[in-house]
């Protein structure tokens, strides 16, 4: 019960004439066996109704989000996604090829020499280059699926540079554009499958190896995260219908100069500096000396790659596995179900290829220059040739 207390100042009511002033102060009765018990539901009522509020709160936002994806303006691309698209959204039913990878690919294959030597062997095609540099999975398999979304009536093979799938975040590419774009849902999940399906064999080492990569998962989940929030598509929206902004490419140059998607590599300082003090040759000499080995291992590479050769097959069109030289001591080569299914030509082997391991053919150890890409889209078009007599 809460006593009363009083006091002598003031002069709010006056209780008997006395000049006492009575406040109503609620105080702890000091005898705990006439204290108020606590009721033990309290808590947890409070404890629930925080769960709810903040499920609804984020039920609300994930709401948001997705009705804001379907509204606004598609995600920005980098320049020259955004560019090989475009040239695919007014003229892909025009191409039966689509050559898809890395710099390795960007940088070596020329699609009017591949068309002409094909062509000589009886197979006409006209094939476009969509090499991207440092392109690896799974952002290989987000540009796939923007390339099967454009017009491709014709499409009947389609060239797949293959390398192992890799977590790690390109220093370059993060907190940009380039490193934030791809990171959808299907890609998160293709990057949960690395997790668990990890190189190492028995239980301990595959624990281990799954927590040595959550580092690299926590960055992919921020992007994710940014990149389903709709962060900067409002301002795309202002920027284009407000302000009528250009959306069409702005810099076709990296289509090349037959806007086919070839363009050469342009060496750097470090480039030259490595050919000077013979560092290159002796980098080539190893890798004839000692062969690259093929790696099969990898379940997450193999399991990621039937992925993406089975949405190839489900358009129509075949895919054809390229593994373009190399100057590690090994390289991924598809499990044997795939390489049975598929078409492989592995330019990754310096005995059969010697040609494609010439000092004088190379700006570095990984990339050739123009007179290397001329041997690279010769060597390709005779093994692709080969490959489909067999076929």
């Amino acid at each position: 019960m809460p006593m009363w207390m009083y006091s002598s100042s003031g002069a709010d009511e006056i209780v008997g004439g006395a000049g006492l002033i009575k406040y109503p102060v609620a105080m702890e009765n000091p005898d705990p066996q006439n204290a108020r018990p606590r009721n033990p539901s309290f808590g947890k009522f409070m404890y629930f109704r925080f769960i709810r509020t903040l499920a609804a709160a984020s039920a609300g936002f994930i709401i948001a989000c997705v009705v804001g994806a379907r509204l606004l303006p598609a995600p920005d691309l980098p320049s020259v996604v955004r560019e090989k698209i475009a040239r695919l959204s007014t003229e892909g039913d025009q191409y039966d090829a689509i050559f898809l990878g890395s710099s390795r690919i960007q940088n070596h294959v020329m699609p009017a020499l591949f068309d002409d030597l094909v062509a000589r062997g009886g197979i006409h095609m006209k094939s476009f280059n969509f090499g991207i540099a440092s392109m690896h999975a799974p952002e290989d398999d987000y540009v796939l699926d923007l390339i099967l979304a454009q017009p491709h009536a014709r499409l009947r093979w389609v060239f797949v540079e293959i390398d192992f799938f890799r977590t790690e975040m390109q220093p370059d590419q993060a907190g940009t554009l380039r490193g934030q774009y791809w990171h959808d849902l299907p890609r998160i999940e293709l990057l949960c499958r690395r997790l668990f399906l990890t190189t190492e064999s028995g239980l301990r080492r595959n624990i281990r190896d799954a927590f040595r990569r959550w580092n690299d998962f926590l960055d992919h989940g921020l992007l994710f995260c940014k990149r389903s929030a709709n962060i900067g598509r409002g301002a795309q929206l202002i920027e284009r219908h407000l302000f009528r902004a250009d959306q069409n490419p702005m810099n076709w140059r990296v289509l090349g100069d037959s806007a086919d998607g070839w363009t050469p590599v342009i060496p750097n300082e470090s480039d030259i500096a490595e050919r000077q003090s013979g560092r290159l040759g002796k980098i080539l000499q190893k890798r004839i000396a000692n062969p690259p080995a093929r790696d099969e291992a990898d379940s997450a590479s193999q399991s990621i790659l039937a992925s993406l050769l089975a949405k190839i097959v489900k358009t129509g069109a075949m895919p054809v596995i390229v593994i373009p030289p190399r100057i590690r001591h090994y390289y991924l080569y598809p499990a044997p179900d795939i390489a049975a299914r598929f078409p492989t030509i592995d330019l990754c082997d310096p005995v059969r290829y010697p040609e494609l391991y010439r000092e004088d053919l190379h700006v570095d150890g990984t990339h050739l220059n123009r007179e290397g890409a001329v041997v690279f889209t010769r060597e390709l078009a005779g093994a692709f040739l080969d490959a489909a007599r067999k076929r």
